[in-house]
């Protein structure tokens, strides 16, 4: 696959009642080892910023803190549907690498 975009239904309410599920390493590792070009996650704030109190949830969610590490660099901002949407990308990556692909 050369392009993939993984959305996330990561509404608290959602994350909390699925979060073995959402946050599995292996349901990520599937998904993100099949990408060549272009990874785009879909997700909101909650899910980067969600601390899980089972021990086990607690060690996956850190590939979704590591992530939002690795992609700091803002490309824009955008009001979508009445949602502020954010688009980080890693610092690497300039907008026409971005468009390039």
């Amino acid at each position: 696959v050369d392009n993939l975009l993984l959305r996330l239904d990561s509404r608290l309410l959602i994350l909390r009642q699925q979060v073995e599920f959402i946050l599995s390493l292996n349901r990520s590792n599937v998904a993100f080892s099949r990408v060549k070009k272009r990874l785009i996650v879909v997700c909101s704030q909650s899910l980067l910023d969600y601390i899980p109190t089972e021990l086990d949830n607690y060690e996956e969610a850190i590939l979704w803190k590591a992530l939002r590490s690795e992609c700091f660099l803002q490309m824009f901002t955008e009001i979508v549907n009445g949602h502020q949407v954010q688009v980080f990308t890693p610092p690497e990556t300039t907008v026409q690498d971005y468009n390039d692909q």
